[in-house]
């Protein structure tokens, strides 16, 4: 932008968002990382010529943090994939060889891990929506494999090129893992899996749901004031009438009786986000019923699993209860 005259000369235009970029020292050179479906392109352009380098990454993988190094020879960035956890690169600009500088313990191998696919399934208005498809290295039992839907949270996320020892583990375990980017996910044009078990139930043989939103109304007047005041915005006010309709409306609470399968829960104790009692409140009404329906509360927990034993523990009670209820299937 010309700060005088506010004119724009567009040096990129890639065909998704640009999430990181960086200038070298002497502002000749600026180097972007922009999203493609998940995984990240690298370009560096030269401002003056408007010359433009596409720089090749040692695997696929998601750019988090991305500089010039000081001779501006080289680009130092830190990528994460979907067959290990995250390192970080040195990568020359002359010739694209590169190092790695940092990168954590890994006890899985390159063939105890697979890279998913991508592939694309039509929405109701002809959209093609995307999705990660992580295919088990053994051959498909005779009534092909069991199929495990993880989708995002946000809802607004995306499932991107990212570390997940879980999706590796089903996986190891037989299990197809499919990952979509619904509607509304960041980078493309929303159901989750409260959403799917009351809104479609027949589709579904058991349900895990981790510290998600059960009544929208009940959310908003006990999350976080930060919180609260972001998600109006996104949600809907429930401090008028037709918000706290619309919010209703659209609570899977309100359809608890329509969910047929079986369901885990899992949620931090300290959840500043999505306080536990959304988890407490389906559960009980499930436990009522007499549904099947298991809840694991984490004390000292919050939106999420942080602590080695929590997850251990987490994981460990999904995988029974979810192979358990699926093996007559």
């Amino acid at each position: 932008m010309d700060t005088a005259t506010a004119a724009l000369t567009w040096l990129a235009q890639p065909d998704g968002d640009v999430e990181l970029f960086a200038v070298n020292k002497d502002q000749t050179g600026i180097a972007y990382a922009w999203n493609d479906e998940g995984y990240s392109r690298i370009s560096v352009i030269e401002r003056n010529e408007g010359k433009k380098q596409d720089i090749d990454l040692p695997f696929l993988g998601r750019v988090t943090s991305l500089m010039f190094t000081p001779d501006q020879s080289a680009l130092i960035m830190a990528v994460s994939g979907f067959r290990g956890p995250s390192q970080i690169l040195r990568i020359t600009l002359k010739d694209g060889a590169h190092e790695v500088l940092c990168k954590d313990v890994q006890n899985l191998t390159q063939g105890d891990t697979v890279e998913p696919v991508i592939e694309h399934f039509p929405s109701f208005d002809g959209a093609a929506v995307p999705a990660f498809v992580f295919t088990p290295l053994m051959a498909a039992p005779a009534g092909g494999y069991p199929i495990f839907v993880v989708v995002h949270g946000g809802p607004e996320s995306q499932y991107a090129a990212h570390w997940r020892s879980d999706v590796q583990y089903l996986v190891r375990r037989g299990w197809l893992v499919v990952a979509p980017n619904v509607r509304g996910s960041t980078g493309y044009g929303r159901v989750m899996v409260l959403a799917a078990i009351t809104e479609h139930p027949q589709d579904w043989c058991v349900a895990v749901n981790f510290y998600g939103i059960v009544d929208f109304n009940t959310l908003m007047a006990t999350t976080g004031p930060w919180r609260r005041a972001l998600r109006v915005v996104e949600y809907g006010d429930p401090d008028t009438a037709d918000g706290r309709a619309l919010l209703a409306e659209i609570s899977p609470f309100r359809k608890v009786d329509n969910i047929k399968t079986p369901l885990f829960l899992a949620h931090g104790g300290d959840d500043p986000r999505v306080p536990p009692s959304e988890s407490e409140l389906i559960f009980a009404a499930l436990r009522g019923r007499g549904h099947d329906c298991e809840l694991v509360r984490i004390d000292h927990e919050g939106h999420g699993f942080a602590r080695l034993p929590n997850r251990e523990r987490v994981f460990s009670a999904m995988m029974r209860f979810i192979e358990t209820r699926t093996r007559a299937v």
